[in-house]
């Protein structure tokens, strides 16, 4: 179907050649990153037992369980295959983004020819998307590797609808495999959701072979989809599995309709001027009518007579017109989420964006020899040829956890959570006393931050400063009473200090919050070892491991279920091991307290160093 487009159209080959020489070009420098060790490529990759091989059980896991509130059984299947290629190589997983991310440049240079957008704008076009800076999120973050193969999929689906549209001989099998693509589409990442919406406005852009436009019947198995994976995706993104769905944004729809309002002129923006991009923006929530406001508002009214416009003069213009907005309807907290904008909400906008760029550039150009198009002005010329630069520098700051953080910290200092971001991954480096400093700044901007509170503690407990961790602490357990992790890092404190009856108290109220919290079960069987009762301690730590998912939890608790069956000395330098295995052994800190724990249960062997 589409293929004819790269195999039959030999003009065609030079500008493909060149989108993917560029596309990896622009993006070569990500394949000497590492994974970030703070945000969710420990929980997507590292620590995740489900990626490591294919068997029935990780399959079965990939279609069955929500992973940080997400339900994306294809994006996890991707890892797969790439644990059995690369094993924990980040290369070999930023090298497959890298690659899908391509494929999208080329489908999507493909859509604007197959829709009679010259070779030359839909060359722009292509270059446009592959480059422009807020895509580096997407592709240079392992954990985004949904967004990609969504978009791939999504694509996919276009072209068989639009195959289906143009050609009556192959009509069947090309509807039948838009659905399959669109489904495999949304069980990537949700935001395809969209796709029934594009369809009817593609409908009502350009006309069918027949000069007819589509029928809406024709889009109800694509709705059905859609309306499916959108009921899953509510749950799913519940707190209580730790996804982002939140309360409306000021308490009301209207104040988060409000809020919105400057946050869509502020994507715009970037658009134009992407030298200010961060891994998250602190923005204001709007309860009132500001000059903000209003200004944001007057733009999004003359947005819409400029729509109005394209849909009355150039109808095929405003269906790219309009599908940079309909890409946004997933995040423009119609079901609110917890972060208002991101730099990844914009990968399926720039469809539009990219197209309507492309043709409005194509107005100050001139016409080639070759049949491109060749820009006149430098002050349009450099830009363009700038995107590269700017994308490898923006690429830079995704190099790890550090650089990421030092660069949004950098950019917004009074963001408490730039500051446990940064905090975290110096903590992961084994810097302390930076990773303090750091904390102690979130905690200057919002004194009640958890996290800060309870890594500062945990620092504190395990250098032995047991009077400096108690505030920190109890701080925590007071502010945050439903934290199941702030009354774990209590009974830690507890159980340092030698107090059994508190430190069991503390694993009871975390255990009520979250039944099936492996770490308060792995303390639990500690503490009952630590008082002799052997038998209940080792179930415990039974428990413990039935309840771990985490590939660093599983053999921690292995270690400890080793050391009670008699196993010591294996079991403590397999402890030991685990805990300075990078990148998926356990975060440091805790690292650092169970093999202490586990040195003062079973053995004084001084032999065994203590990270």
């Amino acid at each position: 179907m589409f293929s004819s487009y790269f195999l039959k159209q030999k003009p065609h080959l030079l500008p493909i050649a060149v989108l993917i020489i560029a596309t990896f070009v622009g993006y070569a420098g990500i394949l000497n990153h590492d994974f970030l060790s703070n945000w969710d490529d420990q929980l997507y990759v590292t620590w995740n037992e489900t990626i490591r091989g294919f068997t029935f059980e990780h399959l079965k896991d990939a279609f069955t369980r929500f992973y940080i509130g997400n339900y994306a059984p294809i994006h996890i299947i991707s890892y797969i295959l790439d644990y059995s290629i690369w094993g924990l190589n980040p290369a070999g997983f930023l090298f497959t983004n890298i690659l899908i991310h391509a494929g999208n440049v080329l489908l999507f240079y493909a859509l604007m020819i197959r829709n009679s957008v010259s070779t030359g704008i839909a060359f722009l076009a292509g270059y446009i998307f592959a480059l422009h800076p807020v895509q580096v999120e997407s592709v240079a973050w392992v954990s985004e590797r949904k967004n990609l193969l969504s978009m791939f999929f999504f694509l996919l689906a276009f072209h068989c609808y639009i195959a289906y549209r143009q050609n009556r001989k192959y009509g069947k099998i090309a509807y039948a495999g838009s659905v399959m693509f669109l489904v495999t589409s949304l069980l990537s990442k949700p935001v395809s959701v969209i796709f029934p919406v594009v369809l009817i406005l593609y409908d009502m852009c350009f006309p069918g072979c027949d000069g007819k436009r589509g029928k809406i019947s024709d889009k109800l198995p694509f709705l059905a989809a859609s309306l499916a994976i959108m009921v899953v995706t509510y749950l799913s993104q519940s707190p209580q599995h730790h996804g982002g769905r939140a309360e409306y944004h000021g308490g009301s729809p209207w104040f988060t309709f409000l809020t919105m309002l400057p946050v869509l002129t502020r994507y715009i923006k970037i658009l134009f001027l992407p030298t200010d991009l961060s891994v998250g923006y602190y923005l204001p929530v709007a309860t009132g009518i500001t000059p903000g406001v209003i200004l944001s508002f007057l733009a999004v009214v003359a947005l819409i007579i400029l729509g109005g416009f394209f849909f009355v003069k150039k109808r095929p213009l405003f269906f790219w017109y309009a599908l940079f907005f309909i890409g946004l309807l997933p995040v423009s907290q119609i079901v609110p989420l917890i972060t208002l904008m991101h730099d990844r909400y914009l990968y399926f906008p720039m469809l539009g964006a990219a197209a309507i760029g492309a043709q409005a550039l194509s107005i100050v150009c001139i016409p080639s020899v070759s049949g491109f198009r060749a820009i006149a002005p430098i002050a349009i010329l450099l830009p363009l040829l700038s995107l590269p630069w700017m994308s490898r520098q923006r690429a830079e700051t995704w190099r790890n956890s550090v650089t990421l953080w030092s660069d949004t910290v950098h950019k917004m200092p009074d963001a408490p959570f730039a500051w446990t971001g940064l905090g975290s991954a110096h903590l992961n480096s084994n810097e302390r006393e930076k990773a303090l400093a750091s904390y102690a700044k979130a905690l200057d901007f919002e004194p009640d931050n958890g996290k800060a509170l309870v890594n500062i503690g945990l620092i504190h407990c395990d250098a032995g400063e047991f009077g400096q961790a108690e505030p920190y602490l109890t701080k925590m357990v007071v502010t945050n009473p439903d934290d199941s992790w702030g009354h774990v890092a209590m009974g830690i404190l507890d159980f340092q200090k030698g107090e059994m009856e508190q430190a069991e108290a503390a694993c009871s109220r975390a255990l009520t919050l979250s039944p099936a919290d492996a770490g308060a079960w792995l303390l639990l069987g500690n503490i009952y070892f630590k008082r002799g009762r052997t038998v209940a301690g080792r179930n415990f730590y039974v428990k413990a491991l039935q309840y771990a998912n985490l590939t660093y939890e599983r053999e921690m608790c292995q270690c400890f279920l080793d050391a009670a069956n008699g196993k010591v000395r294996p079991a403590l330098e397999q402890m030991q091991a685990l805990v300075r295995r990078k990148p998926d052994g356990p975060p440091i800190i805790m690292g650092s307290l169970y093999l202490k724990m586990m040195q003062r249960l079973f053995a004084e062997d001084k032999s065994f160093n203590q990270v």
